[in-house]
């Protein structure tokens, strides 16, 4: 399942595509869960729906931060909030690694360097616009071409 969420991520998603990705999403190797969270990336915004949902919901902390990592691809108001929350739960917990994959997460989506503390980022977030229905499409080179 590990390739194949790779693969049929990057060639389109449809909802059969996203059930699919979906389904696995709730595997029991951590492995596997990581990297169906991490090609959401081309899923547009209900990936960055499902992503939400992992980053708040996943036992698994290194696949709470590919979640984290991979939701800074999906700028929104939303998703920005979302790695606020993780920001600081991470804080209240000592959990370092996630603490510093939320902060770079933040730092792709306002395309600036350097932490902050989650009252900033919290206010970075809200001027954040709503992420489109077909933002993130598939790849460019994932995209059939035509022979000439």
């Amino acid at each position: 399942p590990r390739a194949a969420a790779r693969t049929l991520a990057m060639v389109g998603v449809d909802a059969d595509t996203l059930a699919l990705l979906r389904s696995w999403v709730n595997d029991d190797d951590y492995l596997v869960r990581a990297e169906v969270v991490r090609s959401l990336r081309y899923c547009g915004r209900a990936g960055a729906n499902l992503l939400v949902e992992r980053l708040r919901g996943e036992a698994d902390p290194f696949v709470r931060r590919v979640a984290a990592e991979t939701l800074a691809h999906h700028k929104s108001r939303a998703t920005g909030e979302a790695l606020v929350d993780y920001l600081e739960q991470c804080k209240g917990a000592k959990d370092f690694a996630g603490e510093r994959t939320a902060q770079l997460a933040l730092q792709r989506m306002v395309g600036k360097r350097g932490p902050r503390t989650p009252a900033a980022w919290r206010e970075a977030a809200a001027s954040f616009g709503e992420l489109p229905v077909d933002a993130n499409p598939a790849p460019a080179a994932a995209t059939p071409t035509t022979l000439r």
